[in-house]
């Protein structure tokens, strides 16, 4: 159904039916003088119409000053945001490894009064056991 989308286009040399049927090294060559025909009455347009191009190129330039002049006066506070941001962010990753000191501190003393609790508990155990074993060989 290529033939019907091609000639639906309307655009090339011949019918719809001619280019569907040929191969794609005709199909690019329709193609490259369709667009060296156009392209021939845009240089005749552009060379027509140069001046009002130089006006808009003008006109946009103009535009861009205004717009940078607006934003100027923004850069500086920009600037001294950027400075606040960054002590705050030096700030907080101080109070940061701070909490984590803290944090690791009271972790390891939790584990060292546990690791106190069994050690004190084992050595009550073992004399138990070692008591359990004198009273049983004095009874014997």
């Amino acid at each position: 159904d290529r033939g019907g989308a091609v000639a639906a286009d309307g655009g090339g040399s011949g019918s719809g039916i001619m280019e569907a049927s040929a191969g794609p090294r005709a199909r690019r060559r329709a193609a490259r003088a369709a667009s060296a025909s156009a392209g021939a009455g845009q240089a005749f347009s552009a060379a027509a119409g140069s001046q009002s191009a130089r006006e808009r190129r003008k006109s946009a330039i103009e535009l861009l000053d205004e717009e940078l002049a607006q934003l100027r006066p923004g850069v500086a506070g920009q600037a001294e945001r950027c400075q606040k941001i960054t002590q705050e962010l030096a700030v907080a990753r101080e109070t940061e490894k701070l909490e984590r000191r803290a944090l690791m501190k009271s972790r390891n003393f939790r584990k060292a009064r546990a690791h106190r609790l069994a050690k004190k508990m084992q050595a009550c155990i073992r004399g138990w056991l070692v008591r359990k074993r004198f009273v049983l060989a004095i009874n014997k």
